[in-house]
């Protein structure tokens, strides 16, 4: 007689390991479609921006684990880069990159930031920081940040910009209450006639349009780039009224004038151009949502180097 002893070996269980690996992939999924971004052009290195990423998210749990499924790499590795020397793969990069949806041109931005502080040689160091600053420098015009839809075609530039007024009266037929001459006149204490006169070459422009005795808005927003030959005696010519209205102390609640001499190291002075154009960018939001207009406001920053030579 022979004894037969039946050995069942467990196999591995394969699915619920695959099932717990899909879950987190979709958790991962799940969370980073909702993570908050800094605007990626603010930012000279790579690890800073990655350090804000996490600091606009520490309403997010685990939102460091996730930053570091997004490069497929381990946390106590995400922490050793953004702490020490040590850096991300440029495969780690491009992961992120195309975690977040960024466009080429991001992609191509944030894996030259990797690149410039990957790079050892100084030449090549030079090579990646110029041009990434030059990319900065590109974003930081107004007319890549602002929507700019274009003047009419037979907009008379020298017209428009060779004072404040044919502005300001241009936007004063956007009010949600349309205007005459005469209450455009008074509400902005210019002689009715000289309103009228603007009024018309505004009109001839097809930047507004007659309805009755009153006049409306119909022209495209206007983005003067400072490179134009009009830019200076334009701006010339609004801090002149900025002047006035400070001279005049009136609706001083509703009034902000600001002058400030700084002295700041270059990181600094970097910041706080960084701070502005930001805010900028949050004007222009704001402005575009807005409905119903009842106020025209004049807004004009200023933030430059004084030093000669600089």
């Amino acid at each position: 007689m022979f004894s037969c002893e039946i050995i069942r070996t467990r196999r591995p269980r394969r699915s619920k390991s695959i099932f717990c690996k899909i879950f987190t992939c979709f958790v991962i999924y799940y969370v980073h479609m909702d993570i908050k971004l800094p605007n990626l052009y603010d930012f000279s290195s790579y690890k800073q921006y990655l350090e804000a990423v996490i600091s606009m998210n520490t309403d997010r749990r685990g939102i460091k684990q996730v930053i570091a499924r997004l490069l497929r790499c381990h946390r106590s590795l995400l922490s050793r880069i953004l702490s020490s020397d040590e850096h991300v793969s440029l495969e780690s990069a491009n992961f992120f990159c195309e975690s977040q949806n960024f466009t080429d041109e991001q992609s191509a931005y944030f894996i030259k930031l990797v690149l410039f502080e990957r790079s050892e040689q100084r030449g090549l160091r030079n090579l990646f920081l110029k041009q990434i600053q030059e990319t900065q420098k590109a974003k930081r015009q107004l007319k890549n940040q602002i929507i700019e839809r274009g003047a009419a075609p037979s907009l008379e530039q020298n017209f428009y910009y060779q004072s404040w007024m044919p502005s300001a009266v241009h936007v004063m037929t956007s009010l949600k209450q349309q205007l005459s001459a005469a209450e455009i006149a008074e509400l902005l204490s210019l002689h009715v006639e000289v309103v009228r006169s603007l009024l018309e070459t505004l009109e001839k422009n097809l930047l507004v349009k007659r309805i009755g005795d009153k006049w409306q808005y119909v022209g495209q927003s206007i983005h003067l780039s400072k490179e134009s030959a009009q830019y200076i005696p334009f701006y010339q010519s609004w801090s002149e009224r900025s002047l006035v209205d400070l001279i005049r102390k009136q609706n001083e609640s509703e009034t902000v004038h600001f002058t400030s001499v700084l002295s700041v190291n270059a990181k600094s002075a970097e910041q706080i151009r960084n701070i502005l154009y930001r805010a900028i960018g949050d004007i222009q939001k704001e402005v575009t949502a807005s409905t119903a207009e009842d106020h025209v406001c004049c807004l004009k920053l200023d933030f430059f180097n004084v030093t000669q030579g600089a």
